[in-house]
């Protein structure tokens, strides 16, 4: 066990242990054998676990000093909810940060809301119909200093329908990461959007692509949608594990459906004049 593992434990330690802990550590005694050995392991992983569920939301030193652990996970499970009978089907699992700071805490209450809010979609649809809601996060970026993950949402009635949501923070900081906030001024929209129509045109013009984006291009079909002009100023985006910006869009915002969601890289170069010293793009 290195340093900081054995630091959290005695700071653990002093605290009073929990009611359920001692039962566990209690039964176990009650079994114990003379493979000794195996008994302490079993012993010290169940307290470790604990450690990890209760003491978080107790101690926000301690959650800070696990924070800098290597291979500590700073986002975990904190709620699935599942139901599946001849009409409905739903498969919800919400994220739950770990931190104590009131942006984490308002974060995750906003989690919690919203998978419970997706469970009782089912309660206003029609009758005759079927719906099949299935929801999960995935991690994109996982660093000291950054965090990015993903909600997806699969909403079925009688045709799919998708839609990604990315959250990025700064563990350390137990901060929220917006799209603002990583530029000096409101300049990243029109300098992205650029990028972003740039990709779009070379893409559709590359040899047996399939792609289409709603850009316009010079050709009569350009009438037939709404081109894309600008991303939002607060446009759904993730930094990945090259610390490039990453701008995502939803099924139907930028293209037909059968394009499903689209995502552009932003070369670092493009916006870099733009960003702010905070060292969370690179």
């Amino acid at each position: 066990m290195n340093k900081q593992l054995k630091d959290l434990k005695s700071n653990y330690e002093e605290q009073n242990t929990p009611i359920e802990l001692e039962q566990m550590i209690a039964g176990f005694k009650k079994r114990r054998s003379a493979r000794r050995f195996c008994y302490n392991s079993i012993i010290s992983i169940v307290a470790l676990m604990l450690m990890f569920f209760t003491s978080l939301n107790i101690s926000p030193v301690l959650a800070a000093n696990m924070a800098k652990i290597p291979g500590f996970q700073p986002i975990v499970s904190a709620l699935t909810i599942t139901k599946d009978d001849s009409l409905h089907k739903a498969d919800i699992t919400v994220p739950k940060v770990i931190g104590t700071s009131k942006e984490i805490t308002a974060l995750n209450a906003k989690f919690e809301k919203e998978g419970k809010e997706l469970f009782a979609i089912d309660a206003k649809v029609v009758h005759d119909g079927h719906i099949g809601i299935e929801s999960d996060y995935i991690v994109k970026t996982e660093k000291t200093n950054l965090l990015s993950f993903g909600q997806y949402t699969v909403n079925t009635v009688a045709s799919s329908s998708t839609t990604m949501k990315y959250t990025t923070i700064d563990p350390q900081k137990q901060m929220i990461i917006t799209l603002p906030s990583l530029f000096k001024d409101k300049a990243y929209v029109n300098r992205i959007s650029l990028s972003i129509e740039e990709q779009m045109k070379k893409e559709m013009a590359k040899e047996h692509t399939d792609k289409t984006y709603w850009v316009k291009t010079g050709k009569p079909e350009d009438d037939l949608f709404e081109a894309f002009t600008k991303i939002k100023k607060n446009q759904n985006f993730y930094i990945n594990k090259k610390n490039h910006l990453v701008i995502s869009f939803d099924k139907y915002e930028v293209g037909p459906g059968a394009m499903g969601i689209v995502e552009f890289e932003i070369p670092t170069k493009v916006i870099n004049d733009l960003l702010l010293p905070n060292k969370y793009i690179k």
